[in-house]
């Protein structure tokens, strides 16, 4: 979900996972051109509002990066920017709550800034029954960013 340019695939390419079938929900067409070049078999559904995630029932892992832009401490000074889950954008997190509880997937990753609002980390964590994993992408990029990923891939339960 969110897949942008399709790193989470990657990541799974270079780890040797085996992909039987990959479906995204992404709309933004660069994004859109450059995954189809690299990965011509990924099925694309468009936009993930409303999204009839039933079909997906049997699939192992559902993975995504939802917006941030509501999120970030970057913006903090504009409130009507920096509104949290309740943004235009980051409320799309409902839309990947939704999916992992109809999919029922074996395996489930979300990565997300490091919210400014304390209260929607916990909301997120909550919802997906585990905390954030802190990993800063230094560790795998050039970028030097601290990321949280909430998964029941590494063990890290609500207690």
């Amino acid at each position: 979900m969110f897949g942008g340019i399709e790193v989470g695939l990657q990541a799974l390419i270079n780890l040797n996972i085996p992909i039987k079938e990959y479906h995204t929900y992404e709309i933004y067409k660069p994004a859109i051109e450059l995954s189809s070049k690299r990965f011509p078999f990924i099925i694309y559904h468009g936009s993930v509002v409303n999204a009839d995630f039933k079909q997906f029932r049997d699939f192992d892992l559902v993975i995504g990066g939802s917006p941030c832009q509501n999120n970030s401490r970057v913006r903090q000074e504009n409130k009507s920017i920096n509104s949290g889950l309740k943004g235009e954008k980051s409320s799309l997190f409902w839309e990947f709550d939704r999916a992992i509880k109809i999919i029922k997937p074996r395996w489930f990753m979300l990565e997300n800034v490091v919210l400014n609002h304390k209260d929607d980390e916990n909301t997120i964590s909550n919802e997906l029954g585990v905390r954030p994993i802190l990993i800063n992408s230094n560790l795998f990029s050039a970028q030097d960013r601290i990321r949280n990923y909430w998964t029941n891939i590494v063990p890290s339960p609500i207690t």
